[in-house]
C-alpha cells in the first residue's frame, strides 16, 4: 500500500524534473491512471476493513485530484460573446491514416474539405506531406486553400516533402522556423498583427518515440525483437523532447510579443513538456472544454497530445476535438480573443 502510494505521488511529481536528467520518471507520469485506480481500490479496501492504513492512499490521492483537471473538464462557465480568432491544430499524419482511403491524395483532399469548412483563421498542420512531384506548399495551398497565407517548412526526403505548415487569413509580418538537433521534428513560427496587436504562433511538433503497437508486441514477444535497442530509442525521444521544448521557450523569452503555442507535443498532460509550455499561458481544454480531452489515437482517443495555449492576456470562448479520421490524430480547435475586447 505504501509502495503504490509512493508511486502515485512521483508520478504526480514528475512534472517538475526535466526527463533529460531523470528520464526514470517518465514511465510513472505514463502510469499515472493506473496507480490513481490502485489506490482508489486500496482507499476503498482499507475503509471497508476500518484499517489506519486508509490513510496513505488518501493522501497520496490529494495531488491526482489537483491535475485532474488536466485531462477531465465537466463543464466551463461560457464566455461572453465577442470578436474572437479561431485556430485549429492538426496532425495529419502525412495523409496516411485517413479512414475513408488508403490513397494520399484523396486523403489530402478530405482534410483541406474539412479545414475549409472549420472556417478557422489561422490553422496550424504538422507531419504535413507531399510527393517530390514538383507543387510546392504555396502552389497547394493557392489551389485547396485561397484566402490563406502559408508559412512552412518541410524536409526533402527520397520519397517526399515534410513538415509544419501555418495557414492564416492574416498576412505574416515575420515568420521562421526552429529545426531541432538529429531529429526530423522542428517548429514553425509567424507573427500576425490582429486587432492591433502582434501575436507570435508557434506550431511545433516535438520528437515521439517512434515505436509503432506493432513494434512494442514484437519487441516483447517476437523472436526478433531487440529491448535494449527500443529503451535506447525511448531515452533518446525523451531528452529530446525536453531539448526542443527548453529550445521553443528560450525563443519565446527573447521574443517582443505575446505567443500562442499550437501543436503536436507528443506528451501528456502529466509531463514536463506540459508544465513547461503552459507557463504564461492558458491551456484551452481546461478553460473551455468538456469531458474527456484525449486527441489520440483518432478512432479511440486514450491520451492528448495536441494542445492550444493562448497567453494569459488572451481568454479561451470555445474548445472542441471533433471526431473525424483523416488521421491518426484528432484536430483541436479553439476560439480566444484578447481579454479587453468586447463587442
Amino acid at each position: 500500500m505504501a509502495c503504490a502510494g509512493a508511486l502515485l505521488l512521483l508520478s504526480c511529481l514528475s512534472v517538475y524534473v526535466n526527463p533529460a536528467k531523470a528520464w526514470l520518471l517518465v514511465p510513472l507520469e505514463i502510469l499515472f491512471w493506473p496507480l490513481t485506480l490502485l489506490n482508489a481500490f486500496l482507499l476503498l479496501w482499507a475503509l471497508l476493513r476500518r484499517s489506519k492504513a486508509a490513510f496513505i492512499p488518501l493522501l497520496a490521492l490529494v495531488p491526482s485530484f489537483l491535475v485532474l483537471g488536466r485531462f477531465i473538464q465537466f463543464g466551463n462557465s461560457p464566455v461572453p460573446e465577442g470578436d474572437s480568432l479561431k485556430i485549429l491544430s492538426y496532425n495529419v499524419g502525412r495523409f496516411r491514416s485517413c479512414r475513408e482511403t488508403p490513397d494520399s491524395r484523396a486523403c489530402m483532399d478530405s482534410v483541406f474539405r474539412f479545414l475549409r469548412e472549420s472556417d478557422a483563421d489561422i490553422i496550424c498542420l504538422q507531419e504535413f506531406y507531399l510527393p517530390n512531384d514538383g507543387h510546392g506548399v504555396n502552389e497547394i495551398v493557392a489551389r485547396k486553400m485561397r484566402g490563406w497565407h502559408p508559412t512552412s517548412w518541410t524536409y526533402t526526403g527520397r520519397k517526399g516533402r515534410f513538415g509544419n505548415v501555418i495557414l492564416s487569413r492574416y498576412e505574416p509580418v515575420r515568420k521562421g522556423y526552429m529545426d531541432f538537433d538529429s531529429s526530423a521534428n522542428l517548429a514553425v513560427w509567424a507573427d500576425y498583427r490582429i486587432d492591433g496587436r502582434t501575436l507570435r504562433v508557434y506550431n511545433c511538433h516535438l520528437e515521439s518515440y517512434n515505436i509503432s503497437p506493432a513494434g512494442i508486441a514484437n519487441t516483447v514477444f517476437g523472436k526478433d525483437g531487440n529491448l535494449e535497442e527500443t529503451g535506447r530509442r525511448v531515452r533518446r525521444s525523451i531528452r529530446q523532447r525536453s531539448q526542443q521544448v527548453d529550445r521553443i521557450f528560450k525563443d519565446i523569452y527573447a521574443s517582443p510579443v505575446e505567443s500562442v503555442i499550437c501543436g503536436d507535443f507528443n506528451d501528456s498532460p502529466l509531463s514536463y513538456t506540459y508544465q513547461k509550455t503552459t507557463r504564461g499561458h492558458r491551456d484551452c481544454f481546461r478553460e473551455a472544454g468538456r469531458g474527456i480531452g484525449s486527441s489520440f489515437p483518432s478512432r479511440l482517443p486514450v491520451i492528448r497530445l495536441d494542445y492550444i495555449l493562448p497567453p494569459e492576456s488572451m481568454e479561451v470562448c470555445f474548445y472542441a476535438c471533433p471526431a473525424v479520421h483523416y488521421s491518426d490524430h484528432r484536430p483541436v480547435i479553439s476560439e480566444i480573443r484578447f481579454a479587453d475586447i468586447r463587442q
